[in-house]
């Protein structure tokens, strides 16, 4: 009498390789928005996803330490996975300006801390909860980076950042 046979080891654990990928897309897709409804623009294309604990080799050139440490800070506020339009988005911030698409179809130059009374301005609670003068930068760069992985915002090709018609 033989022994029944078994099905294949490895089709076994690619089939829980496959389920846990799902699950693991489903758990970031109610997580984070962005990731499901991506913008139309190639800073959407390309996802960056840190390994925690990781440490970078010290002979790393200096852009890429910025981008490790951009995507390492900025990957608990998208859930893991950070799109490269963030890192744009961060880069912007850090330098003190954003450029903002406005509704002529131009491209305006506004400051960061500036960034938080426009943000308001364009809500409709501007009026109940103004905005106070010593808001910090890093406060107007986390708020950004929170309406970005919200997908209240978005990063366009050229660098542009446009606010979404929230219905």
């Amino acid at each position: 009498m033989s022994k029944p046979r078994r099905k294949n080891p490895s089709a076994r654990q690619k089939r829980l390789a496959r389920q846990a990928a799902a699950r693991a897309s489903r758990t970031l897709a109610d997580a984070c928005p962005l990731f499901v409804q991506r913008p139309p623009f190639h800073g959407y294309d390309k996802w960056m996803t840190p390994t925690p604990g990781a440490v970078p080799p010290a002979d790393m050139p200096e852009n890429a330490a910025t981008v490790y440490e951009i995507v390492t800070a900025l990957a608990p506020l998208y859930e893991g996975q950070v799109p490269y339009a963030a890192i744009v988005l961060e880069q912007q911030i850090r330098s003190g300006v954003l450029l903002v698409a406005n509704d002529a179809g131009g491209v305006v130059r506004v400051p960061v801390p500036d960034m938080a009374t426009v943000l308001a301005d364009t809500a409709d609670y501007a009026e109940a909860l103004p905005v106070s003068d010593e808001v910090l930068d890093s406060d107007v760069g986390r708020l950004l980076h929170e309406l970005h992985a919200l997908a209240a915002l978005v990063v366009d090709d050229r660098g542009v950042v446009g606010l979404a018609a929230l219905v």
